[in-house]
């Protein structure tokens, strides 16, 4: 697959040059960018790998120690998580003991360190359970549930996770937003994987999806929500989850 350039930037490489001269400060660009060259996205031919049933969410990690790509696909309809290992050529094939059971109706699956023996283990958001499964990394690509869980998600129907240090004592914890209570809530790690909450933040309604990042620049993790049924997207800054 190919992503087409502009057709301006499909001129020949004299015609380029002319545009580039002409238009460039037009444009407000740089001489030495008007003359980049279109590098367009190029992609082989696709390859499908066998999941559980509604495959809804797919995360990336290393999940066996060999330094190459895996995959961990939430399987809604089949109430797992199947974890395919990468043989770094593209290619995957189901890890020993895949699928992992994971709760009732998986639609979200985050990657984080939960228990700080440096391997990744898996989060799962259950709907139809309002819970969080976590699934520790037994290595080789095993996963075993935490001592605990499933957690309380603390709202309604949990449809998104994100993995961050909330409360910056260097251990990764976790958002959840709740769609059906209009929630975000935050659960903190204690450092061997289990989870207890914070306060619930309320957001817009809806709420599908939960991004972190560090929107003011005081090194503190952000949320931002995007809220399904009022089209707008929540943003929350961190000060203090605990």
């Amino acid at each position: 697959m190919s992503l087409a350039c502009p057709a301006w930037l499909r001129l020949p490489v004299v015609g380029l040059v002319v545009a580039a001269l002409a238009l460039g400060p037009w444009l407000g660009m740089p001489r030495a960018m008007a003359f980049g060259p279109c590098s367009a996205a190029q992609f082989g031919p696709s390859t499908d790998f066998a999941t559980g049933l509604a495959p809804t969410s797919v995360a990336v990690g290393d999940f066996n120690g060999d330094g190459k790509s895996d995959l961990a696909v939430a399987n809604a309809a089949s109430n797992d998580v199947t974890i395919l290992l990468g043989n770094g050529s593209g290619a995957f094939a189901p890890a020993a003991g895949s699928p992992v059971a994971a709760g009732s109706g998986p639609v979200s699956v985050a990657v984080g360190d939960f228990n700080g023996d440096g391997q990744p283990d898996l989060a799962v958001a259950n709907p139809f359970l309002n819970t969080v499964s976590v699934l520790l990394n037994n290595g080789g690509g095993s996963f075993v549930p935490a001592a605990g869980s499933p957690f309380a998600s603390g709202g309604i129907e949990p449809r998104s996770l994100a993995v961050a240090d909330f409360n910056g004592d260097g251990i990764r914890d976790l958002a959840v937003a709740n769609f059906g209570s209009n929630t975000v809530l935050v659960l903190l790690n204690d450092g061997s994987g289990g989870f207890g909450p914070a306060a619930p933040v309320g957001v817009g309604s809806g709420p599908l999806s939960v991004a972190v990042g560090d929107f003011n620049g005081d090194s503190k993790r952000d949320l931002a929500v995007a809220n399904f049924l009022v089209d707008t997207v929540t943003v929350l800054l961190g000060k203090s989850w605990t």
